[in-house]
């Protein structure tokens, strides 16, 4: 990667793909190909093509980092969001986001899956954090819970 170009080295080994931006983060994609963050998206370089990822919701931010999940599914951190993405039958992506809530002075500069299925993000000045894996269960008042004013581990999986 240089500039706005993606090349094989050495030079001359395949084409060189002119990117539409020169910002990127690139992950290798299981089954061959790369994995692209963009600043205003994620894009696919496959058989020496690159193609922008039709997400939806759009990303909210520059893609900082990117980590594929086992089930073709892919996380994506942007400044205060991470987000996991579900690719869907007409070829587009669902995005369902959760919030970080991290300090605006904290950047993300790396994202990992532990053998449980939860995400680990790795932050420049905001220690690591351990987002659950989706999809998330409520519990509200139509379980015939109203506020919560502490929680405990019940030792089984529960609370």
């Amino acid at each position: 990667m240089w500039d706005d170009y993606l090349a094989r080295l050495p030079v001359g080994r395949g084409p060189s793909v002119h990117l539409p931006e020169r910002e990127v983060v690139v992950v290798s994609r299981t089954g061959g190909g790369l994995w692209l963050g963009l600043e205003r998206g994620v894009g696919r370089y496959l058989n020496d093509r690159f193609e922008r990822l039709q997400v939806q919701p759009p990303l909210d931010g520059k893609v900082l980092a990117i980590e594929t999940g086992g089930d073709g599914a892919l996380w994506v951190a942007t400044p205060g969001n991470a987000s996991r993405l579900e690719r869907q039958a007409d070829g587009s992506w669902r995005r369902t986001s959760l919030p970080l809530l991290l300090p605006s002075n904290v950047s993300v500069h790396s994202m990992g899956l532990d053998r449980q299925g939860s995400l680990w993000i790795g932050t420049a000045g905001g220690g690591l954090y351990r987002v659950n894996r989706l999809p998330t269960n409520r519990f509200g008042a139509e379980s015939g819970l109203g506020g919560i004013t502490a929680l405990i581990d019940d030792g089984q999986g529960g609370a």
